[in-house]
């Protein structure tokens, strides 16, 4: 069976893609939070850490916060290394949110804008690096 240079390039893309929307909704809600005018306060009610499977620790921040007379509660947030390492139980820390909806927050300090975008940015390279050899692979590969 002859492999075809257009259906391995296509298959390389589609991988691609899986590097692309992976981060894309988040990086989609934090130029949403860079934008946003709206801050108030949290109070910090715990933190704790996760593993990975390869050792890797993921971090959390468990907060709630008023907006016109209503509570919210971020349950899971997760948060920069930087970050929690700052954070402590009962603390007030600013947040962001989105005009259209309340539960849509981030913590406020550069540190943790800054080092996400660096994550994110991260991800969007990889995925289009590997659609660039998607292409090339379709357009000049030969076929065996």
């Amino acid at each position: 069976m002859r492999a075809s240079p257009k259906l391995a390039g296509g298959l390389v893309i589609v991988f691609a893609a899986f590097f692309f929307f992976l981060p894309g909704s988040d990086l989609y809600r934090d130029w949403q939070l860079d934008r946003s005018p709206l801050r108030t306060t949290a109070t910090i009610e715990h933190t704790w850490m996760t593993y990975g499977s390869k050792g890797s620790t993921h971090y959390h921040a468990a907060y709630h916060y008023t907006i016109n007379g209503v509570t919210y509660h971020a349950t899971h947030a997760s948060v920069m290394s930087s970050t929690y390492d700052r954070l402590q139980d009962g603390e007030v820390v600013p947040i962001r949110y989105l005009p259209d909806d309340f539960t849509k927050t981030r913590i406020d300090w550069d540190g943790e804008r800054d080092a996400r975008e660096r994550n994110e940015e991260t991800g969007l390279a990889i995925g289009f690096a590997i659609a660039v050899i998607g292409v090339l692979i379709a357009v000049f590969a030969k076929s065996s």
